[in-house]
Parts: C-alpha cells; sequence; structure tokens
C-alpha cells in the first residue's frame, strides 16, 4: 500500500507514526510547493496522512501551498 505523508510544519514530523506505515512518502510542503500542485493531477497513493502543525487550514499567506493541499484533498 503506497502512504502519502504531508508534514506541513516543521515542528509537527510524523515521529512514531512512521512504525505503523511500513513504506511511506514524507512530503515537507514548505520545501516542494510544486510538489503538492503537481499531484493533484497525478495518481493518488492509496492513503493519505496529513499533518498539523501551527497555521489554519485558509492561512494561505502565510503557508502559500495550503490551496494546492486542499485542492489535493
Amino acid at each position: 500500500m503506497s502512504v502519502l505523508v504531508i508534514q506541513n510544519d516543521p515542528i509537527v514530523p510524523v515521529g512514531q507514526l512512521s512504525a505503523f506505515l511500513g513504506g511511506h512518502e514524507v512530503v515537507r510542503a514548505w520545501e516542494n510547493t510544486k510538489y503538492l500542485h503537481d499531484q493533484a493531477v497525478a495518481t493518488l497513493p492509496d492513503a493519505l496522512i496529513l499533518l498539523g502543525g501551527r497555521a489554519n487550514a485558509y492561512d494561505d499567506e502565510a503557508w502559500p501551498w495550503l490551496e494546492d493541499e486542499r485542492e489535493l484533498v
């Protein structure tokens, strides 16, 4: 099973969840904002996990990748 974990904030890592996921990909959204935009039109993984953080869901000015993340979901 393919699992995509989106980490939205450097202070909220995947942590112990990694032990349960097996093979998974972690995307640090602030490092590669284009990735989320590209995923919106790509074949999606079997599971998607969105990690939280300091932003609210519509704080696009401070966290510019959130719009693409909402589209992906």
